[in-house]
C-alpha cells in the first residue's frame, strides 16, 4: 500500500506535507513570474494596478495646474523653466513652460439678493503650464515618471521655490 494507518505516503511523508510543499513551490513560481513582468514593465507610482508598457512611445503632454487666491509672494516665486515634482512621491511632473496670472474673483452676495463676481484684493488665480513627456491610456494620462495626471484633481506639487496644491486645469497631447 500508498499509505500506512497514520496517513503516511510510503511510511515517511504526509499528504499534509504535501500540500504545504505545493503551496510553498506555486508561491515562489508565481512571485518569479510577476518579478520578471515587473522588470519588462513600468509600474505607474499613484498605487494603481496599472501597468505602462516601456516599449511605448511617449507624446510631449502639457498639464495646466491651477492655483486660486494665492498672494503676489506666491505667485512671483514661480519660475519659468523649475521642475515640478510631486510632493508624495519625488516623482518628476515636468517642467514649467508658462506662468498666467489674472486677479482672483470670487462671488459675492450684495444686500438685495443680486449675485455679483468680485475681485479679492492682493489675491491671484495662477495657471502653471508644466511640460512633460507622457502617454495617454484607456484610464487617463501618465507621465512617463509614472505620474497619473486626471483633471479636476488637486496634486501637492513642489518646485525649488514653492510647495503648493493646485487643481489639474487642463491636459493636452502637443506632438
Amino acid at each position: 500500500m500508498i499509505l500506512d494507518k497514520n496517513g503516511k505516503l510510503f511510511g515517511k511523508v504526509s499528504i499534509v506535507d504535501i500540500l504545504v510543499i505545493l503551496i510553498i513551490v506555486v508561491g515562489v513560481a508565481g512571485a518569479a513570474l510577476t518579478i520578471s513582468y515587473i522588470n519588462n514593465e513600468k509600474v505607474v507610482s499613484d498605487g494603481s494596478k496599472m501597468l505602462l508598457s516601456s516599449q511605448t512611445n511617449s507624446n510631449k503632454m502639457e498639464i495646466g495646474l491651477k492655483l486660486y487666491g494665492v498672494r503676489d509672494i506666491t505667485r512671483d516665486a514661480i519660475v519659468v523653466g523649475d521642475e515640478v515634482y510631486s510632493t508624495k512621491t519625488d516623482d518628476l511632473i515636468g517642467v514649467i513652460k508658462r506662468i498666467d496670472s489674472q486677479p482672483s474673483k470670487q462671488n459675492v452676495v450684495k444686500g438685495n439678493g443680486e449675485v455679483v463676481s468680485s475681485v479679492i484684493p492682493e489675491k491671484f488665480d495662477v495657471t502653471i503650464i508644466v511640460e512633460t513627456t507622457g502617454k495617454k491610456t484607456d484610464t487617463g494620462y501618465y507621465t512617463d515618471s509614472g505620474v497619473h495626471v486626471l483633471y479636476g484633481k488637486d496634486y501637492e506639487i513642489k518646485t525649488s521655490t514653492i510647495k503648493s496644491t493646485p487643481l489639474v486645469s487642463s491636459v493636452a497631447i502637443t506632438d
